[in-house]
């Protein structure tokens, strides 16, 4: 089951992305997924602690008051986010790479993960040997947009320094585009058509730790923009496939891996193999 959380300036609130990715597996995986009625407006409720997985997106819940506070969540909310990533629950932290705030907005929800993992979380970047890259559909390269991912995860772990996100001093990727502009303008005078290319690729997929057991995905993929259909700025279509298809790693990883919340059950007895009988007169 998923939960459409309606936090402030965060949560899965918005119509299509979650329908989407829960018909998509219910077609294509056999995973029966479904997207419950209800929102909550608050991290609050014991039924949260249910779910196998949570989405934090950005621009998902309730609209932000001022721009210098993109998250909050009260001191309520951060115990039982607690409680449930200690208890085996998992979330998916993506920006909204249409929005110029995008990278503020991953730095200040990671400050809010960090406060409440403690001094036994990190931050780590997540290589393609992951078995999120291949718990369903084979990414060896990465999920959609990740450029040389190989090369910026070594990068990454020769600082070995805890919540160190290569983000933090970025800025949002529309005021990349918006500076790429100004210079080449004042480079080469004014261009017959605007430059929309960013400077600098996403930083891609990185992970939350507690006590080195991975609890959350953190991402500037954009990754559910394409979970519906849709045009972009440009009056193209989308494409959602490859989008999709890591969106099901994402789910699948978090259905398999060691520690989660989702509850197992025995297999049914017909489904159980007896065990093998020796044949009267064979020896061993």
């Amino acid at each position: 089951n998923f939960t459409r959380l309606n936090l402030y300036g965060v949560g899965a609130g918005r119509v299509g992305e979650l329908d989407a990715l829960a018909r998509n597996l219910r077609d294509y995986t056999g995973i029966l997924a479904q997207v419950r009625g209800a929102q909550h407006r608050d991290f609050v409720s014991e039924q949260l602690l249910k779910d196998p997985i949570h989405f934090l997106i950005q621009d998902g819940g309730i609209p932000v008051h001022q721009d210098a506070i993109l998250v909050n969540f009260s001191h309520t909310e951060k115990v039982l986010l607690g409680r449930y990533l200690r208890k085996g629950g998992f979330l998916l932290i993506e920006s909204n790479p249409e929005s110029p705030n995008s990278y503020r907005f991953l730095t200040q929800t990671l400050a809010v993960l960090q406060e409440v993992l403690g001094r036994n979380g990190r931050l780590v970047p997540i290589p393609t040997t992951h078995p999120v890259y291949h718990s369903y559909f084979d990414f060896d390269s990465g999920f959609p947009g990740e450029y040389q991912k190989e090369d910026a995860v070594e990068i990454a772990s020769l600082s070995g320094a805890s919540w160190n996100y290569p983000g933090a001093t970025r800025p949002g990727r529309l005021e990349q585009a918006v500076s790429v502009d100004v210079r080449a303008m004042l480079r080469r005078g004014p261009q017959p058509e605007p430059q929309s290319q960013l400077t600098l690729p996403p930083v891609g997929l990185y992970g939350a730790e507690l006590d080195g057991r991975l609890v959350a995905l953190v991402s500037d993929l954009g990754l559910h923009a394409n979970w519906v259909s849709g045009l972009d700025a440009d009056g193209v279509e989308r494409t959602t496939g490859p989008s999709l298809m890591a969106g099901v790693n994402i789910v699948a990883y978090t259905l398999q891996r060691p520690g989660g919340a989702v509850v197992r059950r025995s297999p049914p007895t017909w489904l159980r193999s007896r065990p093998a009988q020796q044949a009267p007169g064979v020896d061993n």
